[in-house]
C-alpha cells in the first residue's frame, strides 16, 4: 500500500512539474499552488477518495441475506464444546522489522533537526521587544494596520515568525541604513508572505519531508516551493510600485548584513536562488495573465484529479458488495424470503450453561434419521429439513448459524453490533428458538428462513464487507496434487454414503474427514474449522474431488509432545499434495448495522 501510494504521488508530482513548465511565463503564485498541491498529495492517498466513492454506493446497497462466506457450520442437535482455536504463528522477517525501523528513525531525525532550529529561532524571538513607535512602525502602518512589529539585536534577516498568528521581525538598527522606499519594499515583501499563509504551507511541506524523507522528490518539491513563493512576493512588490533597481539593491543589502532564515516556515526576504531572483526583478518581464482557456484547463485538471478516484470507488464496488448486488439470493428483499409456518423466539434467563442448536427433519427426527429415510430433494444434493431448534444461545451465535459462519470463526467473521451482541458466548443475553416450516425444504433455503426470522424478530440489519484478515492460503505442495477426482457421472440425488451427501463433508480432524464431490473452495472452507483462521483456496484447481483422510492427524502440534501426531499441514502434504501458507487475504466479513436486544412477540 505504501509503495502504491508513493508511486501515485510521484506520478502526480511529475505531472505537476510538466504543468508548471507549461505555465513558466505566468505568475509565480500559480506555479506555487501547483507545487503545493503535489506536496499535499503525499499526505492524501487516492485510496481515501476511492473509499469515499464506495460509500456513495452504500445507500443503494441492499441488506444482504447471505454473503458468500467461505465457511460452513455443521447441523447438530447437541451442545457444542468450546475449544480455543490455535492462532497463526507468523514469524516476522528481518526485512519487515528493519525497514520500518529505518523509516521511523529517519523521520525522527528530521523532526529533531527542525525542532532544534525552531527552538533557536524561538529563543531569538523571546529576546525581541515590540515596537510601539518610531520610523519603522510608521512605515509598516502605511501598508498594514494590524500586523505586530518586533525587533531585537539578533542579526537575523527581516521575516515573518509564527504559523497561526505571524509577527513581523526587524533586526535592530537595520532601518538606519535604509530609506523609506526600501523599508516599504521590505514590509511589502513580508506582508505578502503573511497574507498568503506561506509559513503554514511551508510547515505542511516540512511534515511531508519528515514522513517521506527517503524520497528525493519531496526535497526537490520543497526547493521549488521556496523558489516560487519568493518570486511571487517579488512580483507582487514590483506590481505595487517599488522600483526594480531599488528593490533588488535592498535585498542584496539585507543579505549582506543579516543571517538567513533558519527554517522554510520562517519566511524571510532572502531565500531561493538569489542571483536568479535579482535577474528576474531587474528584467521585470511582463507576465502573461491566465486566460479563460488556461483557467478552464486548470479547473478541469483539478476536478479530474479529485473526481477520478471517487468515480473509481463508485464504479468498482468492493467484492463483498458486488457479490451482494450480483447474487439473486442476496439481492432478494427480506420481505420476499421464505418464512417459517410457526416460530417461537424467547429470552432465556437461566444464565450461562449448555447451549445447543440444530435443524431436523419436518417431523422432528434427527438429521441422521432423516437421511436414513432418504428424505431428499432430487437433484439438490441436500437433505430436506423442516424444524430448527436452539436453546440458551447468544444472538451472535444465532447469526453465525443463519449465515453459515463456523462458530470458531464468528469473532473474526462477524463484526460490529452493540457491545452486548459482540460479547458472543460471554453475553448475558440468550435466547430459545423453535421454528417449523410448513413442508420440508433444502438446507440452503432453511438458512434464508432463519435470516428472515432474525430480521423480523430482532430487526437485524447486516451487510458484507471485504477486509484484509489473517488467513491461510491453500496451495499446491511440493510434488503436485494427489487428489481423487469425483466421477463425472455420479448421481448426487442418490445417497451413496448416508452420512455424506454430495458437496458436503462428514467428520472432523483425526482420520474421519470425508467429502464427496466437493470443490477445492469447499475443502478450504472445511479446513477453516481447524486452523483458527480463514483458509482461502489458491490452488487454481477446478472440478470436484472425493476427500478421505486416512492417517490420524490433529490441527496443530501437541504442545507437550511435538511431532508425535501428524498435523493438518502434514496431512495435507502427505495425503493430498497440498500445503497451507500463513498470510493475509481479502475476506468477506459480516458487519452488523443494527439489532434489537429484545425480540418481538411470538
Amino acid at each position: 500500500m505504501l509503495t502504491n501510494h508513493v508511486l501515485q504521488s510521484t506520478v502526480f508530482a511529475l505531472a505537476a512539474g510538466l504543468l508548471t513548465l507549461f505555465l513558466r511565463n505566468n505568475h509565480a503564485r500559480t506555479r506555487y499552488w501547483i507545487w503545493l498541491t503535489a506536496s499535499l498529495k503525499f499526505l492524501i492517498p487516492f485510496s481515501l477518495f476511492v473509499e469515499l466513492g464506495h460509500r456513495f454506493t452504500w445507500s443503494s446497497a441492499p441488506t444482504i441475506s447471505q454473503p458468500q462466506l467461505a465457511l460452513v457450520i455443521d447441523e447438530v442437535s447437541q451442545p457444542f464444546t468450546i475449544a480455543a482455536p490455535a492462532p497463526i504463528v507468523s514469524t516476522p522477517t528481518t526485512l519487515s522489522i528493519f525497514l520500518p525501523a529505518i523509516w521511523i528513525c529517519g523521520s525522527a531525525a528530521v523532526l529533531i533537526f527542525w525542532l532544534i532550529r525552531w527552538h533557536r529561532a524561538a529563543a531569538l524571538l523571546r529576546q525581541a521587544v515590540p515596537l510601539t513607535e518610531g520610523r519603522e512602525l510608521r512605515a509598516l502602518r502605511r501598508l498594514d494596520t494590524n500586523t505586530k512589529l518586533i525587533s531585537s539585536r539578533a542579526q537575523l534577516e527581516p521575516g515573518a515568525f509564527g504559523i497561526i498568528r505571524p509577527v513581523l521581525y526587524l533586526p535592530a538598527g537595520i532601518a538606519d541604513h535604509l530609506d523609506d522606499a526600501q523599508l516599504d519594499a521590505i514590509f511589502a515583501h513580508e506582508l505578502c508572505h503573511i497574507r498568503r499563509r506561506d509559513n503554514l504551507t511551508a510547515a505542511l511541506h516540512m511534515l511531508v519531508e519528515a514522513v517521506f524523507w527517503f524520497h528525493p522528490l519531496t526535497w526537490w518539491i520543497g526547493e521549488r516551493l521556496v523558489d516560487e513563493r519568493e518570486r511571487a512576493c517579488d512580483q507582487e512588490v514590483v506590481r505595487l510600485g517599488s522600483e526594480p533597481e531599488l528593490y533588488a539593491a535592498t535585498i542584496l543589502q539585507i543579505c549582506k548584513a543579516c543571517l538567513a532564515s533558519p527554517l522554510n516556515c520562517v519566511s524571510g526576504i532572502g531565500g531561493s536562488c538569489l542571483a536568479k531572483r535579482i535577474e528576474d526583478i531587474m528584467t521585470n518581464l511582463p507576465l502573461n495573465r491566465l486566460g479563460i482557456g488556461k483557467k478552464m484547463a486548470l479547473a478541469s485538471l483539478a476536478f479530474l484529479a479529485l473526481i477520478t478516484p471517487i468515480a473509481i470507488g463508485i464504479l468498482s464496488v468492493p467484492a463483498a458488495r458486488a457479490e451482494a448486488q450480483a447474487s439473486p439470493v442476496e439481492t432478494t428483499p427480506l420481505s420476499t424470503l421464505p418464512t417459517f409456518e410457526a416460530a417461537s423466539v424467547k429470552e432465556n434467563h437461566s444464565g450461562p450453561g449448555d447451549l445447543s442448536w440444530g435443524c431436523r427433519g419436518i417431523d422432528g427426527k434427527k438429521l441422521s434419521e432423516a437421511v436414513g429415510e432418504s428424505l431428499r430433494l432430487v437433484g439438490q444434493g441436500d437433505v430436506p429439513l423442516g424444524r430448527c431448534v436452539a436453546r440458551n444461545v447468544p444472538l451472535k451465535w444465532l447469526v453465525s448459524w443463519a449465515y453459515q459462519i463456523s462458530w470458531d470463526q464468528m469473532n473474526q467473521m462477524i463484526q460490529g453490533g452493540p457491545e452486548w451482541f459482540s460479547a458472543g458466548i460471554g453475553s448475558s443475553e440468550r435466547y430459545d428458538v423453535d421454528a417449523k416450516a410448513a413442508q420440508p425444504v433444502a438446507r440452503a433455503q432453511l438458512y434464508l428462513m432463519l435470516q428472515q426470522l432474525l430480521a423480523d424478530r430482532f430487526a437485524l440489519k447486516a451487510h458484507a464487507e471485504q477486509k484484509e484478515l489473517p488467513a491461510y492460503e491453500l496451495t499446491i505442495g511440493k510434488g503436485g496434487p494427489k487428489l481423487t477426482k469425483a466421477p463425472d457421472d455420479r448421481d448426487c440425488s442418490v445417497v451413496a454414503v448416508p452420512e455424506v451427501p454430495c458437496h458436503n463433508f462428514s467428520g472432523g480432524f483425526g482420520s474421519g474427514l470425508t467429502g464427496r464431490s466437493v470443490s477445492m473452495a469447499d475443502f478450504a472452507a472445511r479446513l477453516s474449522r481447524y486452523t483458527g483462521d480463514v483458509v482461502v483456496d489458491k490452488t487454481g484447481l477446478d472440478g470436484l474431488y472425493d476427500i478421505k483422510t486416512s492417517d490420524f492427524w490433529m490441527p496443530f502440534p501437541d504442545a507437550k509432545d511435538p511431532g508425535s501426531v501428524p498435523t493438518i499441514f502434514d496431512m495435507l502434504q502427505n495425503q493430498f499434495g497440498l500445503k497451507l501458507k500463513a498470510g493475509k487475504d481479502p475476506v468477506n466479513v459480516l458487519v452488523i448495522d443494527h439489532t434489537d436486544k429484545i425480540p418481538t412477540g411470538n
